[in-house]
């Protein structure tokens, strides 16, 4: 429900905008990114400190362009990454105790507004740069274990956290155009945040561990998509 109503957000204003205009003021495409979750202190237990980091994800999400009509190399841009979940890899002893963090699950997810300006150097080719604003969510889920001394204790992990950061993007596509005057096109592209957050200090372990500084610590630094779209 939830996908097939961000598919519909995303999707209605475009088409209805590019119906309204000349052709090839209005791009939509599907894009499969790469997100990379940076590394971070689970805990420190008798001096020794664990260190955890989420695997690897492979997202998919839908972006929006606009172009402005009276300046159509610039654009108004709106997207969103679907939901998507990977494991925690933490499994190791230090301090007389062994931490498996390997059954808690993070989800990361986001939505994104901003803007783009785009140079042609010829019809079919086109490099974009791009400033947005992210709605990232980040939330974990599950439970770590712990074992001291012969005696397993969990600490269960639920907890969520939203906020907004600037993101600085450059694309580049090729595009293919029909007779009828629409152009699919497909491109990559990289993008990097342009504000981050430290981890403020180091906990024991405890329930409620994942607190919100936490989880923003461990966000993405940067990330790369591959898509494919049509321009109207």
């Amino acid at each position: 429900m939830r996908k097939s109503f961000l598919f519909g957000c995303l999707f209605a204003p475009a088409l209805m905008f590019a119906q309204s205009t000349d052709s090839g003021t209005a791009k939509v495409q599907v894009f499969v990114d790469s997100a990379s979750f940076h590394a971070y202190d689970l805990a420190s237990v008798g001096g020794f400190t664990f260190e955890d980091k989420a695997k690897e994800q492979v997202g998919v999400g839908l972006r929006c362009l606009l172009a402005f009509p009276e300046t159509p190399n610039w654009d108004l841009e709106f997207g969103g990454r679907f939901p998507q979940k990977s494991k925690f890899q933490l499994n190791a002893a230090g301090g007389g105790t062994l931490v498996d963090n390997t059954h808690v699950d993070l989800r990361y997810s986001w939505w994104s507004l901003g803007v783009g300006y785009s140079l042609r150097p010829s019809s079919s080719f086109e490099v974009g740069f791009h400033l947005e604003g992210r709605g990232e969510n980040l939330k974990v889920d599950g439970t770590t274990y712990a074992i001291n001394g012969g005696v397993l204790s969990s600490y269960p992990a639920s907890q969520s956290v939203t906020f907004w950061r600037p993101w600085a993007r450059i694309s580049a596509d090729v595009s293919f155009p029909t007779r009828s005057g629409w152009a699919p096109y497909v491109g990559a592209d990289v993008s990097g945040a342009l504000k981050n957050t430290s981890q403020d200090g180091i906990q024991l372990l405890t329930d409620g561990i994942h607190d919100n500084t936490m989880l923003k610590s461990m966000a993405p630094r940067w990330n790369a998509s591959v898509y494919v779209g049509a321009r109207f």
